[in-house]
């Protein structure tokens, strides 16, 4: 899993960095299939932005967005979105492989 990190408009703290790709890392227990990660974190005066974009393959990728005044606060609303949505599509996924395979034909 590669994972690119990318901060606007301010430094990035080592530490708020090793926060972050531990928290990516959590990703992998939803699903094994994470090609890549990019997280845009976005500072301007007080608003701070964190946009996550999950590569799941090729074809299928997740997003999540948020906003607010803390940028932990806010990163961890954005995975919990990730979570979700990561959850229904890997739901989707398994549904459709059983339909296959309980047509009989």
């Amino acid at each position: 899993m590669e994972v690119t990190i990318t901060a606007r408009h301010f430094q990035l703290d080592p530490s708020l960095r090793e926060y972050l790709e531990a928290e990516i890392a959590g990703l992998t227990k939803f699903s094994e299939r994470i090609l890549e990660v990019h997280v845009i974190l976005e500072q301007e005066k007080y608003r701070q932005t964190a946009e996550i974009v999950v590569h799941l393959s090729r074809a299928h990728r997740v997003r999540a967005q948020e906003e607010g005044k803390d940028m932990r606060l806010v990163f961890d609303a954005a995975v919990g979105k990730l979570e979700t949505q990561i959850k229904r599509y890997k739901g989707k996924s398994v549904e459709n492989k059983r339909r296959v395979k309980g047509n009989g034909a």
